[in-house]
């Protein structure tokens, strides 16, 4: 079956892996949070222990996420995300790493949209 492109509306995406690189940027932060004890780790490098507590930390978060969605528990705890978040003192624009052709590829899909 042909795809009817005059039909489409909207496309969405799956941020996490698809649009941004966010392991690379959580082991990047975590690499320069660790980086004044850097001597511990081997060559001393922090970047290859952020990279492994990333990947191990993946499968814990996505069963407390599940949990919480099961449960009927995950609007819930955004809302006291948000409340918390609200008394944070410096408040910094999130960092956001676009995967490679990223942009490129919302660009063209922007002017099709155009056309």
């Amino acid at each position: 079956m042909a795809v009817d492109i005059p039909r489409i509306k909207a496309i969405c995406f799956d941020v996490d892996g698809t649009l941004s690189d966010t392991d690379d940027l959580w082991v990047s932060r975590l690499s320069s949070i660790l980086h004044p004890v850097s001597f511990i780790f081997p060559g001393r490098h922090a970047g290859l222990f952020a990279r492994r507590l990333v990947m191990v930390s993946e499968s814990p978060a996505n069963l407390a996420y599940h949990l919480l969605d099961r449960f009927d528990l995950d609007d819930d705890m955004m809302r006291l995300y948000h409340y918390v978040s609200r008394f944070k003192v410096e408040r910094k624009p999130d960092s956001f790493w676009l995967i490679p052709g990223v942009k490129e590829m919302l660009q063209q899909l922007a002017a099709c949209r155009r056309e």
